[in-house]
């Protein structure tokens, strides 16, 4: 995913790494930086990244588009708020950023984990919001729930996302 640096900021916590709000072609979110820091960016540059959004809570799977605006009319099925980039209350002193999204996304595909080395206990999906590709990743704990992601669903939930700068040799 190209991405480019809109700001970094300072984490909750001594827990989490450096957090910077991203733009890839109009799609705006906020991401831990796991293999690298500020001193890795110029302003105005344009860079490749792999970018997780990893499912921390989700508000619900749906069949199609209908379905999801029968139980969200105010929401887009294909939409996103990155939540962790301003507070709820602009008045909380303490308010800290966070890597957290809110995402609405079509399941495009849904990855064999055997093929990918990925444990039984998740399912990594490709969702795709406004024309963007996200790697998506679904922590189940019944084969039922993985059995229930299937493309053309709609996924709705809450993301904690990580973005790991590509070097020239793996962007290529």
């Amino acid at each position: 995913m190209k991405v480019r640096l809109m700001y970094l900021v300072k984490p909750k916590s001594e827990k989490v790494g450096p957090i910077a709000q991203f733009d890839s072609d109009g799609f705006v979110f906020v991401a831990e930086l796991m293999n690298c820091t500020e001193k890795d960016f110029v302003d105005d540059q344009e860079y490749e990244a792999n970018v997780t959004f990893f499912c921390h809570k989700v508000y619900g799977i749906y069949l199609n588009a209908e379905e999801f605006q029968a139980d969200n009319p105010s929401m887009a099925e294909e939409s996103y708020i990155p939540m962790g980039a301003f507070p709820a209350n602009p008045e909380d002193k303490n308010w800290k950023p966070s890597p957290i999204n809110y995402i609405n996304s079509t399941v495009k595909e849904v990855a064999d984990n055997e093929k990918i080395g990925a444990p039984e206990n998740l399912v990594v999906f490709y969702g795709e919001v406004e024309g963007q590709r996200l790697k998506q990743v679904l922590f189940y704990e019944s084969k039922e729930e993985k059995d229930e992601l299937k493309p053309g669903y709609i996924m709705s939930g809450m993301y904690w996302a990580e973005l790991r700068l590509l070097s020239n040799k793996e962007a290529n």
